[in-house]
């Protein structure tokens, strides 16, 4: 028999160096990706949520010949609970309510300047672009409110509360 050279296991320390680089490494991607992604594609994103959630309440109204409510939605399996994490019940705190919604989007989709990207690849948004919310009225359609609007003229007389 010969003896041949075997590697040198890495020690503890180096393992665990290595799996903290990497770790790093996945984040500052993650982040990149993140801050890249194109404000037309979130908000386009919000909104099928919302339509979603209408949509189950029409097939939950076709189903049970009854109205559909947040709460009876909710109860049902027909909403994705992953789906809810970006909104907040909406519940007025004067009345008449200002604003009849079921739900708002927790946190505005962000402003874009004039010349960020929008729409499809190379193309730039031709002037400046709001802040907004994307709101779930009683009656299952879907606003988008800009957010200097819902600060002034909702914000005070609603309060937004998370989702079990």
């Amino acid at each position: 028999m010969t003896d041949t050279p075997s590697t040198p296991k890495p020690s503890r320390r180096t393992r665990r160096i290595v799996l903290a680089a990497l770790v790093l490494l996945t984040l500052v991607l993650f982040a990149r990706w993140a801050t890249t992604m194109r404000q037309s594609g979130v908000r386009l994103h919000v909104y099928i949520q919302l339509r979603s959630i209408a949509q189950a309440a029409a097939v939950y109204e076709q189903t049970f010949n009854t109205p559909a409510t947040l709460d009876t939605l909710l109860a049902s399996t027909l909403l994705d609970r992953t789906a809810l994490r970006e909104f907040s019940r909406c519940q007025p705190l004067t009345t008449p309510p200002p604003l009849d919604a079921w739900l708002v989007q927790t946190t505005p989709c962000r402003a874009v300047r004039k010349g960020e990207a929008w729409g499809g690849p190379g193309e730039t948004t031709a002037q400046d672009i709001p802040a907004c919310r994307y709101v779930l009225m009683k009656d299952w359609t879907v606003q988008q409110i800009e957010e200097p609007d819902f600060q002034r003229d909702f914000a005070k007389h609603v309060r937004l509360t998370p989702l079990p």
